[in-house]
């Protein structure tokens, strides 16, 4: 091989080689993002919002273990309930100029993320709904929490973090 092709072979494999060092590195430093959701959801016949918080089960273990200084397993009904009280205690809900106070519905484990149900009865669908949440953002500085609404057809989608934990919407149809 002549001295000029040596060296172009070289610098190839040197920079391949840097591209698939740079490629592996990056799943090395990867981490599952902080996400959790909420959904609301009208229920015309029973006249209730529906909230259904779905949270990835290591999060919510991970809550629990920090808040008690132990490790905890989540597959637990306790531990289930308690961070369903956590989960009622940062998730607020206005309608109009009023503050709701939200029922309580329960919790479960359903694969790898727990569901955190609640229900607020009104006698129509509101016509704005305005949310604060704080949902693991006392426990990951990067936690995002969207709020999907859905009225009839509609579904309005908002994006919560430390830097925005409060925002609302109008609803602009009527339910089916």
């Amino acid at each position: 091989m002549t001295p000029g092709i040596q060296k172009n072979v070289s610098q190839t494999v040197l920079v391949l080689t840097t591209i698939l060092v740079l490629l592996m590195s990056s799943f090395v430093f990867a981490h599952r993002q902080h996400l959790s959701w909420s959904t609301v959801k009208w229920n015309q016949q029973a006249k209730v919002l529906e909230i259904t918080h779905r949270v990835h089960a290591h999060d919510a273990s991970a809550w629990l273990s920090a808040s008690s200084n132990a490790e905890v397993d989540i597959t637990g009904i306790e531990e289930q309930a308690k961070f369903a009280l956590y989960c009622a205690d940062n998730f607020k809900l206005r309608t109009g100029e009023t503050w709701q106070l939200l029922e309580l519905l329960g919790a479960e484990l359903n694969g790898n993320y727990l569901h955190v149900y609640q229900q607020l009865p009104l006698t129509m669908p509101p016509a704005e709904i305005y949310y604060q949440t704080t949902i693991l953002m006392d426990l990951f500085n990067d936690q995002e929490h969207v709020v999907n609404t859905l009225v009839g057809s509609e579904t309005r989608s908002l994006s919560f973090n430390l830097q925005r934990t409060s925002q609302g919407i109008e609803i602009t149809e009527a339910p089916e």
